[in-house]
This record gives structure tokens, sequence and C-alpha cells, in this order.
């Protein structure tokens, strides 16, 4: 076999023929799971703007990822 295990998945949403969002999880270790989620974010500059990005990743995040409870 050419390696031991997959450690990681990359999943690509495109809009046409442009990217709109990518995420990545990884597994660097048993009971871990990472994952980073990739966007563009357009938008005039003010103090809301880090609350503004944090809730779109987590729009997008919910997409893929399911919470119990």
């Amino acid at each position: 076999m050419p390696f031991d295990r997959i450690q990681g998945l990359h999943l690509v949403k495109l809009d046409g023929s442009k990217t709109k969002y990518d995420i990545f999880f990884e597994v660097p270790s048993k009971g871990i799971l990472l994952e980073t989620v990739q966007f563009k974010y357009e938008s005039t500059c003010d103090e809301l703007i880090p609350d503004k990005i944090l809730v779109e990743a987590g729009s997008i995040s919910s997409r893929v990822v399911f919470n119990e409870g």
C-alpha cells in the first residue's frame, strides 16, 4: 500500500468555475478532528467584521458538521 491511513479530507464547493469555499478535515491523532473553513469575504471595514466572518464560517461548517443535542 502507498499509505497506512487517511488523515484528512478536502471538500470544495464551486460557484460555476470558481471556488465558493473549501473545508478541510484533518485527523492528527486518535480522537482529534480539526476543521478548517476557507472562503472569501468582502465587506466594508467596520468593527463587526470579525463577528460577521465567524457567523459565515459557522454557516458553512453547519452544512457539513452536525452537532448532537
